[in-house]
């Protein structure tokens, strides 16, 4: 039989050289046992780096609320079965000791503490339906704890992502092309509005943002921001010197935005955002024609109930400047009132006064027609009297005898067939 460790075998082996039965040892080993024992202690040691978080707590005395970093450590395995595989076919053990790599934070509880203010808090109601609302929440969750770097800028379809429905997005109504289109991922605005906002009472610069082709209203005019895919996107950079930390969640169907930053050097107390409307257009009421555009389309006025249907029962309908008249059917678009809007932001002091107001920008919000789906409308052909049964009877009931002008038969009062009451009976 075989007695003692790998070692010991080998060098009774080695004593038998001069043994002509001795044949030449091979050593053979497996590295499986010491793979399988490296990637044990590898997942029972790593462990990634926890950054310190600061949240915004309204109302409480403290406002923010910290919590500490966290060292990471990862354990490199190759090095280490390298040196165990050398040990092996050297036949000389050692003892390896394990020092796995400390990896650190990226932010730190104190630098947080020193740092840390309010820059902006923006709290958005959600509109629209279900589905929108949801496509809405999931845009959100992607900027909770971003952190902008000084001089950095941050794109939102970059931080949100292309919207797919493996993304988790769902198909919703969202306003595309001059008209409201069923799109997956349709009410994401509503975040990007919300962060526009936000980083305009931030002081923020924007590099890059669009408004909405119509007015929305779950933002103050001027102060949206739409976004496409590949298309249309919001930007802003970071123009301070410290980290800004973005604060987004949506909860109790409300969009909530805060951007955390430092103070900085300043002689204003405050920002306050405003917009003055210079021109408005008013939708009309027109028939939907398809080829046409929405100037060029018919217009009509909406009489409720002023026409009648087979069955005699009241209908509405439409009716052009020609008189023509048409049985109102589906509406298809809603109606947009347009509006040019100016938007301004002002730098407040503490005491309440002005310090200095800029025009940020002018936009042109368009106007949509609401329309209609029409058919021709035929008046009823008017109801012709009943025939009544005697047409040459013209006796009035009030004088029973009106109606005998000739002769009835009746010779005298003393004709037993004599009739009482007259013809009128």
């Amino acid at each position: 039989g075989r007695g003692g460790n790998m070692l010991t075998r080998y060098l009774a082996m080695l004593s038998l050289r001069g043994d002509g039965r001795a044949e030449k040892p091979v050593l053979t080993y497996d590295m499986d046992a010491v793979d399988a024992f490296l990637a044990d202690m590898k997942a029972d040691i790593d462990c990634d780096s926890v950054d310190a978080t600061v949240a915004y707590v309204a109302g409480n005395s403290e406002p923010f609320r910290f919590t500490d970093e966290q060292a990471g450590r990862e354990l490199e395995t190759d090095a280490i079965r390298a040196r165990i595989e050398a040990s092996i076919l050297n036949l000389s053990p050692e003892t390896e000791a394990l020092k796995p790599k400390e990896i650190s934070p990226k932010v730190y509880r104190v630098e947080l503490e020193n740092a840390t203010v309010l820059r902006a808090r923006v709290i958005v109601p959600l509109s629209g339906s279900a589905a929108a609302q949801e496509n809405a929440a999931l845009a959100a969750v992607q900027f909770q704890g971003a952190r902008i770097e000084p001089g950095e800028s941050l794109s939102f379809n970059q931080t949100v992502g292309m919207r797919t429905e493996e993304s988790g997005y769902t198909a919703a109504e969202e306003p595309a092309y001059g008209q409201n289109i069923v799109g997956v991922g349709g009410g994401v605005c509503q975040v990007a509005s919300t962060i526009y906002t936000a980083c305009l009472l931030a002081d923020m610069q924007i590099t890059y943002r669009e408004p909405h082709m119509f007015l929305v209203t779950y933002v103050e005019a001027g102060m949206d921001a739409t976004v496409y895919w590949g298309n249309i996107d919001y930007k802003f950079k970071n123009n301070t010197e410290k980290p800004i930390r973005i604060d987004a969640s949506v909860s109790g169907g409300y969009v909530h935005i805060k951007l955390l930053g430092t103070t900085p050097e300043r002689d204003w107390d405050h920002i306050e955002l405003s917009h003055k409307t210079i021109n408005t257009k008013a939708y009309k009421t027109v028939i939907e024609e398809a080829g046409k555009t929405d100037d060029q389309k018919t217009e009509i006025t909406i009489q409720k109930g002023a026409g009648v249907d087979a069955n005699g029962n009241a209908i509405d309908i439409a009716v052009d400047a020609q008189g023509n008249k048409y049985v109102l059917g589906k509406r298809v678009n809603g109606a947009y009132t347009g509006y040019t809007v100016e938007a301004y932001r002002k730098y407040v002091k503490a005491d309440g006064s002005v310090l200095k107001e800029e025009k940020l920008h002018t936009d042109v919000y368009k106007s949509r027609n609401i329309s209609y789906e029409v058919t021709p409308y035929v008046e009823p052909e008017p109801e012709e009297p009943e025939d009544p049964e005697n047409p040459d009877d013209t006796t009035d009931p009030t004088n029973p005898d009106s109606g005998n002008t000739g002769d009835t038969g009746n010779t005298g009062d003393t004709d037993d067939n004599h009739d009482p009451f007259g013809t009128w009976w």
